[in-house]
C-alpha cells in the first residue's frame, strides 16, 4: 500500500512553504475511537500493515513557524493491491488441475475492446511466498492458452476480447514444485 497526499505551496517556485505536517494511521479502534494511532514516515510506505476493512488518517499540523502558513491537504489518496484476481475473470475450478498444475479463469466480464496484458503470480498458500511471476505478452516462465469454447480446444493465447460465456483462459508453469499448496492471483500487467 502507498499513501499519497497533495498539498503545499502554491505554484511552481512562486509562493512560500507551509509548515510541515504530520500523518498518522490506525486500523483498529475506529469505532470507538480506542485504536492507538502510528505515525506514518516520510515515504508513506504502509505495505507492512496487516489486512484490514477500515483504516482511518490523522492530520497533525504545525502553525507557528518559521513562515506560520499552515500547511493544507487537498486529498488524500491510498493505493492498494487487495491480492485478488482481476474481476473480469473467475477461477475456474473445472479446467483447472492440480495434477497437471494448470491454473484457469472463466473471461467472465469483457473489457470492451482489446484485453490489457494480464500478470499470473503464483504463491505458496501456506507460506505466502511467491513461486512464480509472469505476464502475458511475453511470458519466461509458463504457457498461455485461450479457449472460446469451455475449454474442450486450447489455443495460443491472444489479446482478443470476451467471445462468449465459454471463453477461458489457462496458464501452465514450466516448472513448479511437487505437493505445494498454490494460490493463483490474475491482475492486470
Amino acid at each position: 500500500m502507498q499513501l499519497m497526499f497533495w498539498g503545499g505551496a502554491t505554484g511552481q517556485g512562486i509562493g512560500v512553504s507551509p509548515e510541515p505536517f504530520r500523518v498518522y494511521y490506525r486500523i483498529s479502534g475506529i469505532s470507538d475511537n480506542s485504536g492507538g494511532w502510528t505515525l506514518l514516515d516520510d515515504t508513506g510506505d504502509l505495505s507492512g500493515l496487516s489486512p484490514s476493512t477500515e483504516m482511518q488518517f490523522m492530520y497533525e499540523f504545525r502553525t507557528i513557524g518559521q513562515n506560520c502558513i499552515p500547511a493544507r491537504i487537498l486529498s488524500t489518496t491510498l493505493i492498494y493491491n487487495d491480492l485478488s484476481t482481476d474481476s473480469h475473470y473467475q477461477p475456474s475450478v473445472t479446467n483447472s488441475s492440480a495434477a497437471s498444475k494448470i491454473f484457469s479463469w472463466r473471461f467472465s466480464t469483457a473489457f470492451g475492446g482489446t484485453v490489457p496484458a494480464l500478470r499470473v503470480r503464483l504463491y505458496n498458500a501456506v507460506t505466502n511466498n511467491e513461486l512464480l511471476d509472469d505476464e502475458s505478452v511475453t511470458p519466461s516462465e509458463g504457457t498461455w492458452e485461450k479457449s472460446t469454447d469451455g475449454g474442450s480446444n486450447w489455443v495460443t493465447y491472444n489479446a482478443t476480447d470476451k467471445a462468449n460465456e465459454t471463453t477461458y483462459i489457462r496458464y501452465t508453469p514450466t516448472s513448479i514444485a511437487d505437493n505445494v499448496r498454490v494460490r493463483a492471483l490474475l491482475t492486470l500487467d
